[in-house]
């Protein structure tokens, strides 16, 4: 009797143990997510913000650059909202990617996104200049995309489809 009641009570502990490994897991991948994602840098002047804004601007001549600055910066508040919030896609692709790190392995990630070199470069690399030039770039990538999967559909003797 007294070792069924020692099982039941070791089996009542069991999912709190678990829960609390879970949630100092999750804990982790916050963190994680939250360094991450703190590269996200985006400003009335960062092209993510510009391209959509700017179409707008086209469409309502006539209204003062005072309102299409608070335009932006509440544009910008509101993406970054959206790329980072729970069940966002950034989010989850962080989830997925830290998915299969033990908690060892997250604990040095999340060292490695919070050691100041690496969000010093971060920043560089979340310039307003850095996003212009790469979103340019990949513009430019772009409309080279097309050409050259048509190039390599006709070596393979295919329909070119772009």
């Amino acid at each position: 009797m007294k070792i069924q009641a020692c099982l039941l009570a070791i089996l009542a502990i069991i999912p709190h143990v678990t829960l609390a490994g879970s949630s100092a897991h999750e804990a982790l991948i916050d963190q994680i997510e939250a360094h991450y994602t703190s590269s996200i840098i985006l400003n009335a002047d960062s092209p993510t913000v510009k391209l959509p804004v700017d179409r707008a601007v086209a469409a309502n001549p006539g209204v003062d650059e005072s309102t299409w600055q608070s335009v932006r910066a509440e544009a910008a508040t509101a993406l970054i909202k959206l790329f980072t919030a729970k069940g966002s896609l950034l989010d989850v692709q962080v989830r997925n990617a830290t998915d299969s790190l033990n908690e060892s392995e997250l604990i040095t990630l999340n060292g490695i996104l919070d050691n100041p070199v690496f969000r010093k470069f971060q920043a560089a690399m979340a310039s307003n200049s850095a996003q212009k030039q790469v979103f340019s770039d990949v513009m430019k990538a772009g409309l080279g995309m097309g050409p050259l999967i048509n190039t390599i559909l006709v070596n393979y003797h295919l329909i070119e489809v772009h």
